[in-house]
């Protein structure tokens, strides 16, 4: 059993929900607790339903997510493929596949220098620990999503902690929790993932709790609509300015023919944007694609 006995109630274990009930004498808040407890058993129910359908299938410990960090008074938290996507076997446990040494490697090391780099700095950041917390985003959206879901759980730890909100309301735990306590990271923001598709749906999440999202590769032109998505920046050049040099270049240089290679996420939305621009400023005879 856990709770606050000081303040007269408690949490028991309960058979509604199978989840927990309060105990003690009624308090202006009560109605709070009550809407709390139901948006619990909500969730309990939900996850029963997925796993009963299949949809939450559990990964086995060799696969548990492993991350690269850097303590620290602030933390970034960061989304690189480490590893490649899980093949069609493997795709339901999210179970990804190979080392990408260049495209994933290579972007650890980098953030990892970067942050060693600024801590070192008497004047970028002074009497200030930048820290860093690398997950594998695989490249694939389930495997992004569920890691980023671990950092919006670090960024409502910190947020409980240090009181923000506000307001005369008592924070409830909504079970005793098992093992050691998880400990606090103040995540001030997430860089990645690499694809432009796994990004959109990162950012569609991330934004729910206000958590701000730069894109290192990301060059969807989606991305730029500040409606849709008011927590994302980007580092790189939308695929709208690219496909203008492109289009700028083949004037340029006079050239009558050209071919473009693109994936379903990656390079699609700027070939399509490139199409546009040459049908609209030069003849479909003048140049063929």
């Amino acid at each position: 059993m856990c709770g606050h006995p000081e303040r007269g109630w408690n949490l028991e274990p309960s058979p509604v929900c199978g989840y927990v009930k309060l105990t003690g004498p009624r308090s202006h808040n009560a109605s709070w607790r009550m809407r709390r407890l139901l948006r619990v058993c909500v969730l309990l129910l939900l996850k029963m339903a997925a796993e009963r359908h299949g949809a939450l299938a559990a990964v086995p410990p060799s696969a548990q997510r492993q991350t690269g960090s850097i303590p620290g008074d602030f933390i970034i938290g960061a989304l690189f493929p480490v590893h490649q996507s899980p093949d069609a076997k493997n795709a339901q446990t999210r179970t990804c596949g190979e080392v990408r040494e260049h495209y994933g490697i290579q972007r650890v090391e980098a953030s990892l220098h970067t942050i060693d780099d600024i801590n070192r700095s008497d004047t970028l950041l002074p009497n200030v620990t930048l820290g860093i917390e690398i997950r594998d985003s695989c490249w694939y959206s389930p495997t992004a999503l569920e890691q980023s879901i671990e950092f919006i759980r670090d960024a409502i730890s910190a947020q409980e902690t240090s009181g923000v909100g506000g307001g005369n309301v008592t924070e409830l735990p909504a079970v005793c929790p098992k093992g050691p306590a998880r400990r606090v990271k103040n995540l001030v923001g997430v860089i990645g993932p690499g694809s432009s598709a796994v990004t959109i749906q990162v950012q569609n999440l991330l934004q729910l709790f206000n958590i701000p999202q730069i894109g290192y590769s990301a060059t969807s032109r989606q991305l730029s609509n500040k409606q849709f998505f008011k927590y994302f920046l980007r580092v790189v050049p939308s695929d709208q300015y690219q496909s203008q040099m492109m289009v700028d270049t083949l004037l340029m240089y006079n050239w009558t023919y050209i071919s473009t290679v693109n994936t379903e996420g990656c390079g699609k939305d700027a070939a399509s944007l490139l199409l546009t621009h040459i049908l609209a400023l030069v003849s479909f005879d003048a140049v063929c694609g």
